[in-house]
């Protein structure tokens, strides 16, 4: 469901969304489809913005500093408003270097053996 919380981000930045218009619209879509199943995950994975933006390929809609520290900062603004209480941030970086996938696999192991018991 990315796309739902992506309208937060991109909405704002780039097609001057109300953020609290679309804040409403994700809280009455994840009361409506997502919060009844308490195998609903929000996993964010972010990263200091000089590293994202170091990686990326091209593709991406935020091209300088600025709009990638924004872009950040708005998912995790999202992030933290959200009502999915199974929620997990991962920052995949350590400095210049990737955080290991065998351990953000286990972080995400381990969210959801917690939330299973």
């Amino acid at each position: 469901y990315r796309f739902i919380y992506g309208e937060y981000v991109y909405g704002q930045m780039f097609r001057n969304q109300d953020p609290k218009t679309i804040e409403n619209y994700i809280k009455n879509f994840e009361e409506r489809y997502l919060l009844s199943n308490r195998e609903t995950y929000f996993i964010l994975l972010t990263a200091d913005p000089k590293f994202f933006l170091e990686k990326e390929d091209g593709k991406s809609f935020s091209i300088d500093i600025h709009q990638k520290t924004t872009e950040l900062k708005l998912f995790e603004e999202i992030f933290e408003k959200s009502s999915i209480e199974n929620r997990l941030k991962i920052k995949v970086n350590i400095e210049d270097e990737f955080l290991g996938k065998d351990i953000i696999l286990q972080k995400v192991l381990n969210l959801i053996k917690n939330t299973n018991g």
